[in-house]
């Protein structure tokens, strides 16, 4: 390479080098913050399903989605934890936000970020998520993202039947038929009640399967223990003006009957 060549390189070099030091990097994608409450009113279209059944799928593609219900709190013999999955229907990574909301659409002043891989999925205990809920809490997350999402929720993980939510008048009527102990729990007031099933108890009509009534009010369950034999029935009326629920959950083998019985 001749000197002059080499001059011009150099000098080149020179006058590149401010503009090569003072380059900065791409900025990090930043996460997407929720609307606030008034605003969000208007943007959620995504309808929430039957709150009668276990699972509830949102099926709008949408920035913004408004999960519920959701609820954390436990009891002798009823409880329920929500737990949502979001699902990335993007190529490319998906930035989101969750924030937490009470039922009255007061802010809770917890949230989180978290990253969800291309066309993958992200599953969300509350009971995970520790300390920041309140011990008993009833309301719904806003989830935002920057890509398209979808959710699905199980409102209460082992539920078996029932309803989450009842209007006032309202009722669900759920047949058992395996021999156990089952909790019924209503997210509402948060207090349960149990069915014990078969254990001895023979069918009050062979020829057709009778229907036991339980009311369910602002004061928990009435009767709160209900016998009946296998392959009966038992129908759960709101007699409130407010919404309950009465949730069907997971059966426990008949061994558990003498805990029941000292209230344990």
């Amino acid at each position: 390479m001749s000197t002059n060549k080499l001059s011009n390189l150099l000098v080149i070099l020179i006058l590149l080098l401010p503009a090569l030091l003072t380059s900065t990097p791409a900025p990090a994608r930043a996460v997407p913050s929720p609307p606030n409450t008034i605003a969000h009113t208007g943007i959620s279209t995504s309808p929430h399903g039957s709150t009668n059944g276990r699972r509830i799928t949102g099926h709008v593609v949408a920035p913004y989605l408004t999960i519920r219900p959701l609820y954390k709190y436990s009891g002798l013999w009823g409880g329920c934890t929500s737990v949502y999955t979001i699902t990335n229907m993007s190529s490319t990574d998906a930035a989101t936000r969750h924030d937490f909301y009470n039922e009255d659409d007061s802010p809770v002043h917890y949230g989180f970020n978290d990253y969800i891989a291309a066309e993958a999925s992200g599953v969300y205990a509350l009971a995970d998520i520790g300390s920041a809920l309140p011990v008993s809490y009833t309301g719904y997350a806003i989830v935002a993202s920057d890509c398209p999402i979808t959710y699905t929720l199980d409102v209460c993980p082992g539920q078996e039947g029932g309803a989450t939510e009842l209007n006032p008048g309202g009722f669900i009527t759920h047949t058992f038929d395996q021999e156990g102990i089952y909790p019924v729990t209503d997210p509402t007031t948060k207090k349960s009640a149990q069915v014990w099933v078969g254990m001895g108890t023979t069918s009050l009509s062979p020829s057709s399967s009778p229907v036991v009534t339980v009311t369910v009010t602002e004061n928990g369950f009435t009767p709160q223990v209900v016998q009946v034999a296998v392959g009966d029935a038992v129908k759960f009326i709101n007699e409130d003006n407010e919404m309950h629920g009465a949730i069907v959950l997971k059966r426990l083998p008949p061994i558990f009957l003498p805990l029941v019985v000292r209230n344990w």
